[in-house]
């Protein structure tokens, strides 16, 4: 017994410091390893690292493994306002995730949406070198932001965002319930590629809705000369059918 309880305690611990070092595979691993008679406040512990660590993915992973982020303080997490200038819609994501949706008033999340706006409108390369200042060269890479999609992420002057500035606005949007036009989110979604989170982002939030418009919009792009706007067109097609309750919503 006393054996079982220092191999609990290193696992504990491994869960935590991978959270910290953003070790996704490891995160991964450890909980599988754990399955479901794992100690779920060391989860929930290891959740608020991560979302300090401004390690979205991991997050998102602990939240799915049973981390309960209602029993996190406020102050033990990142305030919205840090995640939504880092771009990644992975963490503003675990940081609204419904057990603590309520915290934040409808004129913060607001004030969340306009400041995702500015970003997404300004181009995170530009608002970078605003904030920063900086003219040097810019360091860009490509990042996964969580299971399904990945961002780009930007390096200057000492500070570095991802672009998922235009998933974020669409996500806040469609918690606020702010009908964005169907040809807007296509927009977001075409200034990317299929792997960006903002292609996905603005497609599975058209693909809920059942109405006309989504339809004829899917069928125009499906039919469209520009390869990407087919492509935009058949994965609206394709999730319409998926999250289809009934046979009288499949398109």
């Amino acid at each position: 017994m006393d054996v079982g309880g220092r191999v609990s305690g290193v696992v504990k611990a491994s869960l935590i410091a991978a959270a910290r070092a953003g070790d996704t595979f490891l995160v991964k691993q450890l909980l599988e390893d754990d399955g479901d008679d794992g100690d779920y406040d060391e989860r929930t512990a290891a959740f608020a690292v991560a979302v300090q660590a401004f390690h979205g993915d991991i997050a998102e992973l602990l939240l799915c493994g049973g981390a309960d982020a209602s029993k996190c303080a406020p102050d033990e997490l990142l305030p919205l306002r840090a995640a939504v200038d880092s771009g990644s819609p992975a963490l503003v994501d675990a940081l609204l995730t419904h057990n603590i949706r309520d915290r934040y008033a409808a004129s913060e999340l607001m004030g969340m949406r306009d400041l995702a706006r500015r970003w997404h409108e300004a181009g995170a390369e530009a608002e970078l070198r605003r904030r920063t200042g900086s003219q040097d060269d810019l360091v860009y890479t490509r990042v996964q932001d969580d299971e399904y999609y990945t961002v780009g992420e930007l390096t200057l002057g000492g500070m570095t965002v991802r672009d998922g500035h235009g998933a974020i606005l669409t996500s806040l949007e469609e918690m606020l319930g702010i009908r964005t036009s169907c040809e807007e989110l296509t927009t977001r979604a075409l200034d990317r590629d299929k792997d960006h989170a903002a292609w996905g982002g603005a497609a599975i939030v058209l693909s809920h809705r059942r109405e006309q418009e989504t339809w004829a919009a899917a069928e125009t792009l499906r039919a469209d000369a520009d390869p990407s706007r087919r492509l935009f067109g058949a994965e609206l097609m394709r999730l319409i059918e998926l999250f289809a309750d009934s046979h009288e919503e499949e398109f």
